[in-house]
């Protein structure tokens, strides 16, 4: 079963972020991240429990060749994924955990 996404504004600005990062280096790299978040979200939208509990009731997904993860929590009455972050790992490991 599919579940919805849901992106925190939060996590929505860090995307924006990344993707506005990546872009002032080369668009090519800003182009193939927003393709690879787009494709670990409906991943975890068709397969939420696929990655391990990093956190409280927090996932945790690796982005493949950049920096960042996606962390999320599911709301199985809701059949909801609410990303809270898209954490770039050169940060402060903690700060993510703080919205928690």
């Amino acid at each position: 079963m599919d579940y919805k996404v849901k992106i925190s504004p939060e996590a929505n600005i860090e995307i924006n972020e990344a993707i506005k990062y990546y872009n002032e280096i080369n668009t090519k790299l800003s182009s193939e991240l927003f393709n690879i978040l787009f494709d670990n979200l409906e991943f975890i939208k068709n397969n939420p429990y696929s990655f391990t509990i990093k956190h409280r009731n927090i996932r945790g997904l690796p982005i493949e060749k950049y920096p960042y993860v996606i962390y999320y929590f599911i709301d199985e009455i809701l059949k909801t994924v609410n990303v809270i972050s898209v954490f770039n790992t050169h940060k402060d490991p903690d700060k993510w955990e703080k919205r928690v």
